[in-house]
């Protein structure tokens, strides 16, 4: 996984699983803690497409 995208990796929500065990093309989900302070649950592979933050982008409520 890329390392500015396991950065954003939500350090509790996931259970053990960690980001280095993670291919970027998965289509499990997982949390996600971006800089902006928002946690949101995505596909890793959406992730890795260069998808962020949906409340920042405004595709969902707070």
């Amino acid at each position: 996984m890329n390392p500015s995208l396991a950065a954003e990796w939500h350090p509790t929500k996931n259970g053990r699983l960690r980001p280095m065990q993670i291919a970027g093309k998965s289509n499990k989900k997982a949390w996600w803690l971006g800089k902006c302070g928002h946690e949101w649950e995505a596909a890793i592979y959406s992730r890795a497409a260069g998808k962020g933050c949906p409340y920042c982008y405004g595709k969902k409520e707070r």
